[in-house]
Order: C-alpha cells, then sequence, then structure tokens
C-alpha cells in the first residue's frame, strides 16, 4: 500500500510544484487545462483497467464472487442497502469505531480548513493568494511523501497501529494550539500543513489497517 500512496502523494507534489513555479508564466486557464486532460487520461486508465478485471482468469477480477447459501443471498437483497451497512456498523464496535474515526477526523479536518482559509483573507490579490498556496503545497506533498515511504511502515512496525493512528490527531492538536496562541498567518499555515501533510500519506494508511479484520461483508 505505501508504494500505491505514493503515487498520491508524489502527484500532488509534482502538481504543486508547477503551480508555483509555472503557475503565474503559464496562467490559470493553461493549468486548467492540463487538469482537464489528466482527468481524461484517468478515466482511459480506469476503463482499461476495469475492462482487464472483467476477464474470467484475471489475478484480481471482478467477475468471481463468495459462494454462498441461497437463504444469505436472499437476505442480502433485502432493505436497503446503505440501512444495512449502518446495522452492520452499529452492531460492532469495532466498525463503529472506524466510523467515529472517520466522522470526526473529517469534522476537525473542515474546521480547520475553515480557519486556514479565514486567516489568507489578509491576503490581498490573485496572484499572491494563488502563490502563497502553491508554497504551502509544496511543503505539504513533501511531507507526505517523506512520510508516506520513510515513517508509515516504520512507525507501525515499530510502535504499533494506536502510536500510528494518534499522529495526525496530535499534529492537529499542536497546530490548532499554535494557532489559538498566536493568530497570525504563518501559524495559519501549520494547521493545513498538520492537517493534510499526514492525512495523504499516514492517515490513508492507518485507519485502512483497521479494516484488516472484518469479514467480506
Amino acid at each position: 500500500y505505501g508504494l500505491i500512496g505514493g503515487g498520491g502523494v508524489i502527484g500532488g507534489l509534482v502538481g504543486t510544484t508547477l503551480g508555483a513555479t509555472r503557475g503565474e508564466n503559464v496562467g490559470a486557464t493553461a493549468l486548467l487545462f492540463g487538469a482537464v486532460g489528466m482527468t481524461v487520461l484517468l478515466a482511459l486508465i480506469t476503463l482499461r483497467i476495469e475492462a482487464l478485471a472483467s476477464h474470467t482468469n484475471a489475478p484480481i477480477g471482478r467477475g468471481r464472487r463468495v459462494d454462498r447459501p441461497p437463504a444469505e443471498k436472499k437476505t442480502e437483497q433485502e432493505g436497503n442497502a446503505a440501512l444495512q451497512g449502518a446495522k452492520l456498523a452499529l452492531a460492532s464496535r469495532h466498525l463503529l469505531a472506524i466510523v467515529m474515526i472517520v466522522f470526526l477526523y473529517e469534522f476537525a479536518s473542515q474546521t480547520l480548513d475553515h480557519q486556514y482559509k479565514t486567516a489568507l483573507e489578509a491576503i490581498e490579490g490573485e496572484a499572491e493568494t494563488s502563490a502563497f498556496f502553491a508554497r504551502i503545497g509544496v511543503i505539504i506533498s513533501t511531507i507526505s511523501i517523506v512520510t508516506q515511504f520513510l515513517l508509515v511502515s516504520f512507525v507501525m512496525r515499530k510502535f504499533g497501529l494506536t502510536t500510528a493512528l494518534l499522529v495526525l490527531p496530535m499534529a492537529m492538536l499542536l497546530a490548532s494550539g499554535l494557532y489559538f496562541a498566536v493568530p497570525v498567518l504563518w501559524a495559519a499555515s501549520t494547521l493545513t500543513i498538520a492537517d493534510n501533510g499526514f492525512s495523504y500519506s499516514r492517515n490513508q494508511t492507518a485507519p485502512e489497517t483497521l479494516f484488516v479484520p472484518t469479514s467480506a461483508d
């Protein structure tokens, strides 16, 4: 997972670096067209992957399903799938804990993002704001790459999953405390750096590891 997840953080670094170094010269319109082109390419790759996975002899296939008794299959087809999923999560303390981790993280992340963007109102001018976003983006992506390739596996193996899960909350807590004590722009930047810098790497790997002991359902 570390290598696959690394594709995301490397792509983020390349994108933010281009925005920071070429944004003013190329212009926002050209960058948007570049993003559209990348999205179209992504769609083509996705279609190709699905075509490969649809073959019966594919190593990872979409067509294979675990055989189950007819009674169990009938039960699965009854009712709303979302309600069934909620019922399954509420019946398991493990799944419910994962739900709460995801919910609380998203709540805190959106709050930090609002504080960060509110602090950015002190910057005047579209070019200055875009350049500042790009510079912070480069820092975030660099931290993500270092964390993804050097720290995620090391922390999980050396200190365990609990410690890995606590890295992001502690970073967000420290950044929030810093901004509370020193409400200036550079302190506000630590909010998004602490959040996104670990979110795209450590926070993708550690919480998803919690799903390992769960059933196929």
